[in-house]
């Protein structure tokens, strides 16, 4: 689950639990194009909060994989 979205200064992220199964997770901010323009090595299963204040307006895909797991969501940033 990702929220807010449309996201201002940050996005919050809560794992699905058939992640779980990952001993670690990565989680990359693509822009359109597809650069990355963040990414964050995420060793825990607990709600995550990534800044996006840096980021300009626009859409975004937000991609969360593992070694067996991949789940990619749409997110819009608005400041």
């Amino acid at each position: 689950m990702v929220f807010p979205n449309p996201a201002d200064n940050a996005v919050r992220i809560q794992i699905d639990p058939a992640f779980r199964k990952e001993n670690e997770l990565q989680l990359s901010i693509l822009n359109t194009v597809g650069d990355v323009v963040l990414h964050i090595n995420w060793k825990t299963w607990k709600e995550l909060e990534v800044d996006v204040r840096n980021l300009h307006d626009g859409m975004y895909y937000l991609n969360v994989y593992g070694e067996r797991m991949n789940a990619i969501k749409k997110i819009v940033i608005v400041h």
